[in-house]
């Protein structure tokens, strides 16, 4: 069996420089999941609201489930980038869990 995927988090305030330093971490061909990218992308495609911003943070995390979602059934790696927000450890508790069941046998490396 081969080794667990790894789940890489990069967190960081607003403007510090996560989408930069994420990119250098995995390979060229592998794009890491900018939570703000998404977020931009939903909130300008929407109207003007008093739910707007509410709306597109929703949309954003969806996106984000979903692609979490296809790793994990991929057994593949998975990178995103997060500021601190309220839920920091959900994820890779999420990942964690999947994983522990699947490789038993081996042992799941954190990186913080």
């Amino acid at each position: 069996m081969s080794d667990p995927p790894v789940l890489l988090i990069v967190a960081g305030c607003n403007g510090s420089g996560k989408s930069s330093f994420s990119k250098s971490l995995v390979s060229p061909d592998f794009e890491p999941f900018d939570y703000d990218f998404y977020y931009l992308k939903y909130y300008d495609s929407l109207l003007e609201s008093d739910i707007r911003d509410d709306m597109a943070h929703n949309m954003a995390f969806e996106e984000l489930k979903k692609q979490i979602d296809i790793a994990i059934s991929n057994n593949s790696n998975f990178c995103y980038e997060t500021n601190f927000n309220s839920t920091p450890l959900y994820w890779p508790k999420l990942f964690k869990k999947y994983f522990s069941l699947k490789f038993k046998n081996k042992t799941l490396q954190n990186y913080y």
